[in-house]
């Protein structure tokens, strides 16, 4: 992608996302987008997919807010409620 490998180490990663609280959505979004920009630079699909190849492998690091795959209503009321009592807490 234009850097050295080195620019692009594990760790280095894990620290610049690490606060970003970013969701496996956006993470996806991200990606549709940069291939879409690939696209229309046209950009050869054998590099695209070795880009995203790189990218998915490090995806571990990038993406740092856990899925909810399905919760039922009780979970929903529940962390709603931990949340509004965390307000309170903090006031």
């Amino acid at each position: 992608m234009g850097k050295p490998e080195s620019e692009f180490d594990d760790e280095r990663l894990r620290k610049g996302h690490a606060g970003l609280k970013i969701t496996e959505e956006q993470y996806d979004e991200t990606i549709d987008i940069l291939v879409k920009v690939l696209t229309d630079f046209r950009v050869k699909f054998a590099d695209i997919k070795l880009i995203g190849n790189a990218i998915e492998s490090k995806k571990h690091l990038i993406v740092n807010v856990p899925v909810i795959k399905s919760l039922d209503k009780k979970k929903v009321r529940k962390l709603n409620e931990q949340e509004q009592y965390n307000k309170t807490k903090l006031v």
